[in-house]
Order: structure tokens, then sequence, then C-alpha cells
């Protein structure tokens, strides 16, 4: 299992009142709950070599590729926007897993 602590990510105050904040929020929960009970991390992650997955840090780095390019995808990106975008969208950097307590690891265009 791809461990990831969410219940440690720092949470903003609610927002309050914006209608397409709340459907963006209900569309990546809901994909994320797709994600995690298809299995789809964990498949993702097993198509690629042993040796690109062999440790923890390249599994997580898969699954946050994997979420960052479908985020991408899905709004549309091109790469040094979507790379904007997961260093300021608090929803997005959730999402993507990219939250850590002491600091957001946001990835630049170029890695993704």
């Amino acid at each position: 299992m791809l461990a990831f602590q969410k219940e440690l990510c720092p949470e903003l105050p609610p927002v309050v009142g914006n209608q397409d904040y709340y459907a963006l929020c209900a569309l990546l929960t809901r994909m994320d709950e797709i994600i995690l009970q298809s299995g789809l991390e964990e498949k993702f992650v097993s198509s690629f070599a042993f040796s690109q997955r062999r440790t923890q840090r390249q599994r997580r780095r898969l699954v946050v590729a994997l979420r960052c390019t479908l985020i991408r995808i899905l709004f549309q990106l091109p790469y040094r926007r979507a790379a904007r975008e997961f260093a300021v969208n608090y929803l997005y950097q959730k999402f993507c897993n990219l939250i850590r307590i002491e600091q957001i690891n946001a990835p630049s265009h170029s890695t993704l």
C-alpha cells in the first residue's frame, strides 16, 4: 500500500459562498475515492519495472506523477500553467499529495 498521511496535511480556513470552489472540491474528492477504490495507483506503479519502483520514494513519485497528469489532462493545462497551479492551488496540492508538514513539493514544468 502506498502510504500518505492526509490527516497530517495542514488545513486552510474554510471557503464560504463560492460554488465553483465547492464543485471543484467535490469533483476532486470523488476522483480521489475512485482512484483509491479501483486500485489505480497500485496498478500504475506495478506497470513500471521493479528498478523504477523499488523504494517508497520512487513509488510516491510515480503516484504524484499519475495524479498531476490526471489534473493536467482533465483541465487541459499546459505544463507551465500546470506547474504554477500545483504551486498555488491548495485543492490540486491535496489531490496530488504534494503537501507535507514542512513544505509543499510542487513539481516544475520540466518535471511534469
